[in-house]
């Protein structure tokens, strides 16, 4: 950068920061000449600053992006509570590989540290990972589904009844009223008001 700006005469500034919370590279900031100055005599902030502000939101973008990256629908989410019918069922999607011994709910609500710890080494390493169902093993695990719901046993968690099952719901906005099928000739209002204005 110092070559670039020194044959160039630009000013270059570079903040870089992991992406990731278990990426071990360190978030750092360099600038040519005394370009630095410009982000605490006009914009009032120290770099430091920016750089640790900039590497939450990748961290935070990063965990995001996760969830959304690992198919190709943007709108799906992992949901660890209805696995089987939401994402398994639905999409086709499976997650092998989860470590025994851990139980299977989403890892913000994980509070044991070897859990994670070794959740993050089984991504890691491969051993845990996303795999598309073929349409013989999605066709064989709705036949057994539908097994389990025969026999009465629950699949995934119920979703919360509405606290007005079987009434009548009520509009919540009001439409609006017929229009007037009255013909008003303006041209005739127009005259009888510049008669009385006459008067």
């Amino acid at each position: 950068l110092d070559g670039l700006a020194f044959h160039t005469g630009i000013y270059v500034c570079l903040f870089a920061t992991c992406g990731h919370v278990y990426d071990s590279s360190q978030p750092f900031w360099y600038g040519t000449n005394n370009v630095m100055d410009f982000w605490e005599d006009v914009m009032d902030l120290e770099p430091d600053k920016i750089i640790h502000k900039l590497e939450q939101w990748a961290c935070v973008h990063g965990k995001s992006g996760c969830r959304t990256g690992v198919v190709t629908k943007k709108k799906i989410r992992i949901n660890f509570v209805n696995f089987e019918v939401a994402i398994k069922e639905k999409h086709g999607i499976n997650l092998l590989g989860w470590p025994e011994g851990m139980p299977f709910q989403s890892p913000h609500a994980n509070i044991n540290a070897e859990h994670l710890w070794s959740l993050r080494d089984a991504l890691k390493v491969g051993t845990c990972h996303w795999a598309y169902m073929s349409r013989q093993q999605c066709l064989e695990y709705q036949d057994r589904l539908k097994e389990w719901r025969t026999a009465g046993e629950m699949v995934g968690k119920a979703r919360k009844k509405q606290s007005d099952v079987g009434k009548k719901r009520r509009c919540t906005t009001q439409g609006k009223g017929p229009k007037s099928t009255a013909i008003i000739d303006s041209s005739s209002e127009e005259n009888s008001s510049t008669e009385e204005d006459d008067v």
